[in-house]
């Protein structure tokens, strides 16, 4: 399982490079509080 802090789009992009078998988006404690209204409109 990978946790992945959704505001930084190239950890996105390239997540499934990883060989996960599950991928989370993490939209709260990874995010700074600044960049959580931009993480979610990214998604």
């Amino acid at each position: 399982m990978l946790y992945v802090p959704a505001h930084a789009a190239r950890f996105v992009a390239r997540a499934h490079e990883r060989s996960a078998d599950a991928i989370i988006l993490d939209l709260e404690d990874a995010v700074p509080p600044a960049d959580k209204i931009a993480a979610r409109a990214a998604l």
